[in-house]
């Protein structure tokens, strides 16, 4: 059933950008869109879109935003356990990486003030983010400067561009060579 909102949310995201964009050329219509290649790579890591961002920890009780700018959480679970929380940005199109690591800045003190939580960010694109990687981790960890010290180590951001996807989708068995 979670494979089937998957896909049904997967074709949505595909038409949503057709219409944006306008009918793609050949070559980019032979590209696999950077949603089902993610949407490939959360279904078989176990992490699931969720809209309701409770949880417990023991007897109490937190709430996690759902998502804040282009990034959606994900509980990564095990069993009926939650084993990671996820916030996922994908990207179709040209975007601005500042206005995503804004976001994460936001999304960490969230997850600090909750119960401080461990939270990993990915941020997913097609494109080749190579040239910027080194700049967006040197400004990354700058924001952690300005949380608790217990808890700057709790976060990690995650570049998946399309090497770092390719490298999940081998490790996953995705893309075999």
């Amino acid at each position: 059933m979670a494979s089937l909102e998957a896909e049904k949310q997967q074709l949505k995201n595909d038409l949503d950008s057709v219409l944006r964009r306008g009918q793609p050329n050949e070559a980019e219509a032979s590209q696999t869109s950077v949603f089902t290649r993610l949407t490939r790579i959360t279904n078989l890591i176990g992490a699931q879109r969720t809209f309701f961002g409770n949880f417990n920890r023991g007897d109490e009780r937190y709430k996690l935003p759902e998502d804040q700018g282009e990034f959606k959480l994900h509980f990564v679970r095990e069993g009926k356990n939650i084993t990671q929380f996820w916030y996922v940005a994908a990207h179709d199109e040209a975007f601005d990486y500042k206005d995503d690591l804004a976001d994460v800045r936001v999304l960490m003190q969230n997850c600090a003030d909750q119960g401080g939580v461990e939270c990993k960010f990915v941020i997913a694109t097609t494109d080749d983010l190579s040239s910027i990687r080194k700049g967006v981790m040197a400004t990354f960890n700058k924001m952690k400067a300005h949380l608790p010290p217990e808890d700057r180590d709790k976060f990690v951001l995650e570049l998946w561009d399309d090497a770092g996807l390719l490298k999940e989708e081998r490790r996953l068995g995705l893309k075999i060579d």
